[in-house]
């Protein structure tokens, strides 16, 4: 699936630096694309960067998952997109109810003419598996 510029849907967000909340279950896999933009919406190219995808336990807390992008695993580095998969296991807290977490994606470049930057963050929710509470 292509995410386009300003769509936001189950599994695809594609907007500018800003706050968007994501919610998965514990214990089970999915992709979330991303397009990253700049200020005037406009696809960030990711040729000469890495992305990072980050979950904490709170902001400045433990990390819980962390998963980065180089150039080449990019979905489409001209259009800024790349997607990350959470595995099955990436998550298993053992069903012990909702969790809050927060997130960000930073692209971190690798030239240093390339300013390293958070293009979105926000809460990062945590629910149970399907069936179990």
């Amino acid at each position: 699936m292509l995410c386009n510029p300003g769509q936001v849907s189950q599994n695809c967000v594609s907007l500018l630096p800003s706050d968007v909340c994501l919610d998965v279950y514990d214990n089970t896999s999915g992709t979330i694309e991303f397009v990253l933009t700049d200020s005037y919406g406009e696809p960030t190219d990711l040729s000469d960067s890495n992305v990072v995808f980050t979950v904490k336990d709170y902001l400045g807390g433990a990390i819980k998952l962390t998963k980065t992008n180089a150039p080449g695993d990019h979905t489409s580095s001209t259009e800024g997109m790349t997607a990350f998969t959470v595995d099955t296991g990436d998550i298993s807290e053992g069903n012990i109810g909702l969790l809050s977490w927060v997130y960000e994606i930073r692209r971190v470049g690798l030239s240093p003419s390339t300013v390293e930057a958070v293009h979105l963050s926000g809460d990062f929710y945590v629910y149970p598996s399907v069936g179990r509470a």
